[in-house]
């Protein structure tokens, strides 16, 4: 079927769900939307998605937001961004490279940046680019496999994931997607799709990314491709979470676990960790305390921020168990890390719980003290995020002890909690 032929099947889907009828649309506003679904179509088949399959997942349910802007804006028309992209392209136009036998030096250094992206995404970003620099000119010589230039394209792309820039992230998972398909080579394709489905529920595309990351779990058991099998389904686990679906996201945790190895301790460590989570909000306690105990367990370094973030959960199930000692070590012993970071939210958050926690127990001056120093470190965000701005007026009315509730400081939790999440 014809691009037009599915771009004005669209635009009658499109009519229906915002009320309004193609007839009823001005010939400008017909020709920018033609524009914007044919640029997205370049994007679903670079996915390897029919438009009816992702149709139906985001406005299956009633809660479709139209295509969003920012789906457009950040993945269409990212080629040629980068000298590096336009090499690949280049390879690409010229047909697949000649096979020849992987480096391990390779496979040696793409392993050196999954460890630092784990808690360092930002140290991980340039040993990507030199090892994908270094890749692409030896594919391009002859001396190192394609299959290599797939994996380095994924790892850069992942890392800008992670660091948040999705734009730059698109520009090499995309070509790496396309690579992979162009060596036939099912196994790297699963992954480049997992990571293309992070990249999607980044710009907050939770249930196009659940098609992606679905498609990926599908090639992986065609490809029996067990360790991506259970990055995949944990990668679909994070996705049903997100959309409010925690139960089969505990199904898909369990389930990832089942298929990670050892080695990859990392992925197990998070599965782990988020399963504990799923849990919690389940008000299953005692097995989130015992997920958060396996997810110690599995950790190989006990240093860096999600080793900390695991402390600050491990706080939060000791809080719900009435462990009010247990919480407010872990509570402060997780701020203190947060606040030599200077991640101001991260410690609001975390001071928020530690004030609940001194407040059932009856800790009224360490209380006070704990309140004083939120509101100093709320000012500075005040400028920047209204929400804080609100909290801070609300704790100021509160000075006195016996004003600060529970209820207040669950709201004002969940308040700030949002703001950085939405």
């Amino acid at each position: 079927m014809s691009t037009n032929v599915h771009v004005g099947r669209l635009l009658d889907v499109l009519g229906e769900a915002s009320g309004a009828r193609r007839r009823s649309w001005r010939p400008r506003q017909v020709e920018k939307l033609r524009h914007d679904v044919e640029g997205l179509f370049e994007i679903l088949d670079t996915l390897g998605l029919h438009p009816a399959e992702v149709f139906t997942a985001v406005y299956g349910t009633g809660e479709g937001r139209g295509i969003p802007e920012i789906f457009l804006e950040n993945l269409e028309s990212q080629t040629g961004k980068t000298l590096l992209a336009g090499r690949v392209d280049r390879l690409l136009r010229l047909g697949t490279p000649t096979p020849c036998a992987p480096r391990k030096e390779v496979r040696h250094r793409l392993a050196a940046i999954d460890e630092k992206r784990f808690d360092s995404p930002a140290e991980a970003r340039p040993l990507a680019h030199e090892l994908l620099a270094d890749v692409l000119r030896e594919v391009e010589l002859g001396r190192e496999d394609a299959g290599s230039l797939c994996d380095a394209l994924a790892q850069t792309g992942s890392v800008e994931c992670g660091l948040g820039d999705y734009p730059e992230a698109a520009v090499f998972l995309f070509r790496g997607l396309k690579l992979s398909r162009r060596l036939d080579d099912p196994r790297r394709e699963a992954s480049l799709l997992r990571r293309c489905a992070s990249l999607l529920s980044g710009l907050g595309e939770n249930r196009v990314a659940l098609v992606v990351v679905e498609r990926a779990v599908r090639l992986c058991v065609l490809s029996h491709n067990l360790p991506d099998l259970g990055k995949s389904l944990f990668g679909r686990g994070m996705l049903l979470r997100r959309l409010g679906d925690v139960a089969d996201a505990v199904v898909c945790y369990r389930s990832a676990l089942s298929y990670l190895p050892a080695e990859a301790w990392q992925h197990r460590f998070c599965a782990l960790q988020s399963l504990a989570i799923a849990l919690l909000v389940e008000e299953r306690v005692g097995e989130a305390r015992t997920a958060a105990d396996e997810a110690m367990h599995e950790h190989r370094t006990r240093e860096g921020l999600n080793w900390w973030k695991l402390m600050w959960f491990r706080g939060d199930v000791a809080l719900r168990s009435d462990d009010l000692r247990e919480a407010e070590t872990l509570f402060r012993q997780a701020r203190e890390v947060f606040e030599s970071e200077g991640d101001h939210v991260d410690v609001a958050l975390i001071s928020l719980r530690l004030a609940k926690a001194l407040l059932l127990a009856g800790k009224e001056t360490e209380l006070r003290r704990v309140v004083a120093d939120l509101l100093d470190l709320l000012q500075p965000l005040m400028a920047e995020n209204r929400i804080a701005g609100e909290i801070v007026g609300d704790l100021a009315k509160k000075a006195l002890v016996e004003d600060v509730t529970m209820d207040f400081l669950d709201r004002a939790h969940e308040k700030i909690y949002k703001s950085t999440t939405a």
